[in-house]
């Protein structure tokens, strides 16, 4: 008979025990959540023995060993909850609700180990139905079940999708939800050969180390879909980086494409002008000087004068700056602007369009208001030749 003593001492290691084995399962969402699962884990850890606690504990050490790469922890998780429950195979199935069609999602087996026996009517990687399977009774209940049946007509009428593992010589069986902040996401499965071997606290168990599982695979299912995020947008950063270079190139090459025209388009423009002044220098120019050798009449020689200093000046852009950067301008208005340009005074232009010398100084009031020069005390004449 055990003494008092060794009770109590008993009785010490297991509330130890108890406090590391519940200290092992992962957080959840809310503090109003946290404190319900708390009290749900201490509840079924109240409900073990001191050995199962240890290998609780050892669970949750192996789990949180490797928080990032799930597939590390499976083999050994697995040979620990063997000492808790006994099996034959023993699978992690995950579901995939990617789809929006729930008729169409499948679930697939992420982890399974078996004993060696031709007994697994899936494989590692391998899908099936989520519709109709064990995996979404538990979704829907959010509770773990146990089944031990009696022949292959109970399994039929009562969870037709195990029907498969019972002819397989499966025949007991217990599945428990995976469950994350509220949310159910896969289911563990554990099966044996033996018959009507499970009861009530071997889904006691199942459950307790079935929410460690669960907390390590979320945590890991969330960090993966984080990485190909962060691949993701690495790449579309990339191919953004590599179409701003492309472009940028393609810019470069336009600008020296455009640079080449521009120069061209100014050698053109110069070529022209020097031809076309040289034309009115050899061809033009001696006539017009004959013309005013001979002329006796002073008017006439002030207007051959003029033709000979615009002739002289034709290929000059300030006509085409002046029309173009101030249209309001009349042409009799950029003819006197042109005269003033050449040095001809208030008397020399009133002579030449036969007008007074008051009406000229009109003129030039207009020009200065136009060209916004009126209130400024700027030349008129200098203003002029800058725009040459």
């Amino acid at each position: 008979m055990t003494s008092q003593a060794e009770r109590d001492k008993e009785r010490l290691v297991k509330n130890e025990l108890l406090k590391q084995g519940s200290q092992s399962f992962p957080q959840s969402a809310s503090m109003a959540e946290k404190s319900s699962e708390d009290i749900q884990t201490k509840l079924m850890l109240s409900e073990c023995n001191a050995s199962e606690i240890v290998i609780i504990a050892k669970i949750g050490r192996i789990i949180s060993s490797s928080l990032l790469d799930i597939d590390e922890i499976y083999e050994p998780f697995a040979a620990e909850a063997r000492k808790l429950i006994s099996y034959d195979r023993i699978a992690i199935c995950l579901h995939d609700d990617t789809q929006a069609n729930t008729q169409t999602n499948t679930v697939t087996v992420a982890y399974l180990s078996s004993s060696g026996l031709d007994i697994s009517i899936y494989k590692k990687g391998d899908s099936y139905l989520f519709k109709g399977s064990v995996n979404e009774i538990v979704s829907q209940t959010q509770v773990g079940l146990v089944f031990n049946p009696n022949s292959i007509e109970d399994v039929r009428s009562t969870f037709p999708s195990l029907a498969g593992s019972y002819e397989k010589g499966m025949r007991s069986m217990i599945t428990v939800p995976l469950i994350s902040r509220g949310e159910v996401f896969g289911g563990l499965n554990i099966r044996s050969a033996k018959t009507k071997l499970y009861t009530e606290d071997h889904l006691r168990l199942a459950t307790l180390i079935g929410d460690q599982i669960a907390g390590a695979i979320a945590n890991a299912r969330f960090f993966t879909k984080l990485k190909e995020t962060e691949n993701v947008l690495k790449k579309t950063l990339d191919q953004l980086e590599a179409r701003v270079r492309e472009r940028t190139i393609e810019l470069e090459e336009v600008n020296t494409a455009l640079r080449v025209l521009v120069s061209k388009r100014e050698k053109d423009q110069k070529d022209l002008a020097d031809n076309l002044q040289a034309n009115i220098d050899q061809l033009i120019m001696p006539f017009l000087q004959r013309l005013r050798v001979n002329e006796s009449n002073r008017e006439k020689i002030v207007c051959l004068s003029i033709m000979e200093t615009n002739l002289h000046n034709i290929a000059s852009p300030f006509v085409s700056h002046l029309s173009a950067a101030y249209r309001k301008l009349t042409s009799k208005e950029i003819q006197i602007a042109d005269l003033i340009k050449q040095g001809k005074s208030s008397k020399d232009i009133a002579g030449i369009f036969c007008i007074s010398v008051g009406t000229v100084a009109t003129h030039r009031n207009n020009l200065r208001k136009k060209l916004s020069i009126r209130a400024k005390n700027v030349n008129l004449q200098s203003y002029l030749l800058s725009l040459s």
